[in-house]
């Protein structure tokens, strides 16, 4: 018995969500493709022809040659607008054996009668609706019936599996919140604990004890949970998810790679990124803020190198300022041995970056704080960004050991000269700060946000030097 898997065409209802490919796209805590593969291990087939046209590169990226589900993959290509069973016409001594057809957003849903042992005695046309459909064919007279359209319907009841059609934005939202009030167990995926008040959480994700879970909630992998944040119930979040200081969600989907921002309420909404979809009234709209919403996600940026031309164009005049004030002036720290302080980053590309960092004393003075105010402690730095191992303005240049947790969760560095909490008070700078901050610039990023981040950074320092 061998599968066809008939994904070319596009549904306009993903497209509301702003979300991956749909069949990419998770039910629970895995993409609707993989309960698919799933179908055909529990049905024994191994040879699987998956037939698309759009989204060829994502799909194969994901399924590669299907040997993490134990089955062998091969891939065929089609125009939209061709008939669903022509690639099947094409070569019908191929499927003599028996047919698994699946087409179009259909979700393989298993009742709790689901045995897969009933499942090898089925034969027939399980669903047929909107274009999708999912078909059983165990022998040839099957499959010429089904090529013919004659095959007949038959009852799902016998199996436990009740395939639904996901027509709409409105239908994934209910599937997947029926996941996570407790039909998720019967695909549970290891790798996922089950808590015995039905929260089903990933692994490496890190939830404080100030955070309120409330049951039944799903919390994919590598997500971090801000303090004081109330998550549920009925709340699916997926994986790479970020959910920021005293926020509360239920009744929602955030799809992987979200950034949640603080004091935020969530309720029967889809968050995909910076993308808003309102599943009560149909309506999708995007977040331009990334402070409120955005991805946790690095997107591919053309203007990289911009912003690398950008800071070294600011670095250059700025370090040609600074040379002589810095000359004169820097004696002060040489002589107060308590503000040089040797320190060990991680530097760009994640190379080891090691370097004298100058720290304020206990009793900083005039001169210092005049020092201070021109800002003339980043001279150094400056001029690391002309030789290419530091931005001049991004991430802050995070400590190899104290702050290798933070290094590991972002998912680019870019470790600078001057970052948000430059321009802010010290009592503001906390580590859940600077964490929201490092995400935030992750999203924000573009030569426009540097050049306002560095003069921001040059305001403050001479407002705090005239307030002195």
């Amino acid at each position: 018995m061998k599968a066809l898997l008939h994904i070319s065409g596009s549904p306009e209802w993903p497209k509301t969500l702003n979300a991956p490919p749909w069949p990419l796209l998770p039910i629970g805590n895995r993409p609707l493709l993989e309960y698919w593969f799933e179908l055909c291990v529990d049905l024994g087939i191994e040879d699987v022809q998956i037939v698309m046209n759009d989204f060829a590169s994502e799909i194969e990226a994901y399924a590669e040659s299907g040997a993490r589900w134990g089955l062998k993959i091969q891939y065929g290509f089609e125009k939209d607008g061709v008939d669903p069973t022509a690639h099947l016409r094409r070569s019908p001594s191929k499927w003599e054996n028996g047919l698994l057809h699946i087409r179009g957003p259909v979700f393989p849903v298993r009742t709790e009668a689901y045995c897969a042992d009933a499942l090898k005695a089925l034969s027939g046309l399980l669903v047929d609706q909107d274009g999708s459909r999912l078909m059983i064919a165990r022998s040839k007279e099957d499959v010429s019936a089904y090529l013919d359209g004659t095959l007949k319907d038959i009852r799902t009841d016998l199996s436990g599996l009740a395939p639904s059609v996901l027509s709409s934005a409105s239908d994934f939202f209910r599937l997947t919140q029926n996941m996570v009030e407790g039909e998720s167990q019967r695909y549970l995926t290891s790798g996922y604990q089950i808590t015995s008040d039905k929260c089903l959480i990933g692994a490496n994700t890190v939830i404080p004890p100030t955070a309120k879970i409330l049951p039944p909630v799903m919390i994919g992998d590598n997500c971090r949970v801000s303090e004081l944040t109330t998550i549920g119930p009925n709340a699916v979040i997926g994986n790479y998810v970020v959910i920021d200081q005293k926020t509360e969600m239920d009744n929602c989907i955030i799809l992987d790679g979200s950034y949640i921002g603080q004091n935020m309420e969530i309720r029967n909404k889809i968050i995909s990124g910076s993308h808003l979809y309102d599943a009560e009234n149909e309506i999708g709209l995007n977040i331009p803020d990334p402070w409120l919403l955005g991805s946790t996600t690095p997107a591919k940026r053309s203007d990289e190198s911009l912003r690398a031309i950008t800071g070294w164009l600011i670095a250059l005049p700025t370090a040609m300022l600074m040379v002589v004030p810095y000359a004169v002036l820097s004696i002060l720290p040489r002589v107060t041995r308590n503000a040089l302080e040797r320190v060990n980053l991680h530097g760009i590309n994640g190379k080891e970056l090691r370097y004298k960092v100058i720290k304020t004393p206990a009793n900083p003075g005039v001169l210092f704080e005049l020092f201070h105010g021109l800002s003339l402690d980043i001279f150094p730095h400056v001029l690391r960004v002309l030789t290419g191992k530091l931005w001049l303005c991004g991430h802050s240049a995070l400590l190899q050991k104290e702050n290798e947790e933070l290094k590991n969760e972002l998912p680019v560095y870019f470790p600078a000269v001057i970052c948000y909490e430059d321009a802010q008070s010290k009592s503001d700078v906390t580590p859940a700060a600077i964490r929201a901050n490092s995400f935030y610039y992750i999203e924000a990023r573009s030569p426009l946000e540097d050049l306002r981040l560095f003069f921001r950074f040059i305001i403050y320092r001479l407002n705090f030097l005239w307030a002195e």
